[in-house]
C-alpha cells in the first residue's frame, strides 16, 4: 500500500532537472531578471512569449528580481 502526500506534487529528481538551468547564484538584479526570463523562454516557449518592457508578466519577473536582489543582499 502506498502513502500518498497531498504536498508532493512531483518526483525530486524532475524538480532538480527543472532547476538545474537557473543561476542561484545571480545576487544583482540583471543577473535575476535574466536567470528568469531565460528559464521562461526554455521551459515555456508556447505558453509566455511577450518579452516586452510593458508586459505584466515582465513586471512581475521585475518586481520577483528587484526582491531577490533587496533579500540577497540583506542576508
Amino acid at each position: 500500500m502506498a502513502i500518498n502526500t497531498l504536498y508532493a506534487a512531483e518526483k525530486w529528481d524532475k524538480i532538480y532537472q527543472a532547476f538545474e538551468k537557473i543561476n542561484f547564484t545571480a545576487y544583482d538584479y540583471e543577473s535575476v531578471k535574466l536567470s528568469l526570463l531565460d528559464y521562461l523562454k526554455f521551459y515555456y516557449p508556447e505558453n509566455f512569449n511577450d518579452y516586452i518592457e510593458s508586459s505584466a508578466f515582465v513586471a512581475l519577473v521585475e518586481t520577483f528580481a528587484y526582491i531577490a536582489e533587496q533579500m540577497a543582499y540583506r542576508v
